[in-house]
């Protein structure tokens, strides 16, 4: 089989095509194409110590050196309006849009031509199945990559919302620079993060706001106006603090069994090791 006869095959492989138009026809009316959202955009200047150099030029992200998500979610949770109105508009679409795709892709895995190099469709010479060699493993790939993008121009392409963050970071004396997309359902899961810090961040100013100036004589007065760590009292000239063992940010509430006198420096000592 030819180069270019195995292309026509892939255009020929009516099976898979019939099915696929058939699914299209049931999702015609969602109108997918016409979604074409536009990119939001962000740069961030990172320290040099977070990246390295490349072999290919350009910037190279050390591993767990820069967190993608935790930025973006941080970005959502300053702007949580405007992403909380942006899914609202799309989400339901989306997964309607999910829910087609997956029908397409499970023809396409199952039918496709050029799924597996042992099982592609070969001439008398056996270019994929037995005489393996880099130019015919080469031409599988390449008709392996014509059938998605065939699979791709006949199938519904909408533009979801995107995000593009343009990183950027100077290593000795040269300048990098790169550009890294999250998808639509990388935003969903950046969002799902930020309502979490958001529901976290109340729950500690509300527990913060329990303790009143009352709430704090009655711990001193019960712990004996002295540090419950080293023992040292205001007249020792240290200053006396009303902390929470479990600290609220690890979910530690503003009940009495929960907080304790501590002086400054113990205080200070015990908050860096959490």
């Amino acid at each position: 089989m030819q180069f270019e006869d195995a292309k026509i095959t892939i255009r020929n492989n009516n099976a898979m095509w019939r099915e696929i138009e058939t699914i299209n026809s049931q999702y015609n009316n969602y109108n997918f194409d016409d979604i074409k959202a536009e990119p939001i955009k962000y740069e961030k200047r990172t320290s040099k110590a977070k990246y390295g150099r490349s072999s290919c030029g350009g910037a190279l992200v050390w591993p767990g050196s820069f967190d993608f998500k935790a930025f973006l979610s941080g970005k959502i949770y300053e702007e949580m309006i405007v992403y909380t109105e942006l899914i609202n508009k799309y989400i339901d679409i989306f997964i309607i849009f999910n829910e087609y795709k997956k029908k397409v892709l499970k023809v396409f895995e199952t039918r496709r031509l050029y799924k597996d190099i042992s099982t592609a469709p070969s001439d008398n010479r056996n270019w994929f199945a037995k005489n393996l060699s880099t130019t015919t493993e080469n031409r599988f790939k390449e008709l392996k990559k014509y059938e998605e993008e065939l699979l791709n121009a006949r199938t519904f392409s909408p533009q979801f919302p995107y995000v593009i963050l343009h990183l950027m970071a100077t290593v000795l004396y040269d300048n990098y620079d790169r550009d890294d997309k999250y998808e639509f359902n990388d935003i969903l899961e950046c969002y799902q993060m930020a309502l979490e810090k958001e529901g976290k961040m109340t729950f500690i100013q509300q527990q913060r706001a329990i303790i009143s100036d009352d709430k704090r004589y009655d711990i001193m007065k019960r712990d004996g106006f002295k540090c419950c760590i080293c023992g040292a009292k205001a007249t020792d000239g240290v200053r006396l603090e009303v902390d929470h063992i479990m600290p609220v940010s690890k979910g530690g509430k503003s009940t009495d069994a929960n907080l304790q006198t501590l002086c400054e420096r113990c205080n200070k000592g015990k908050r860096d090791k959490y």
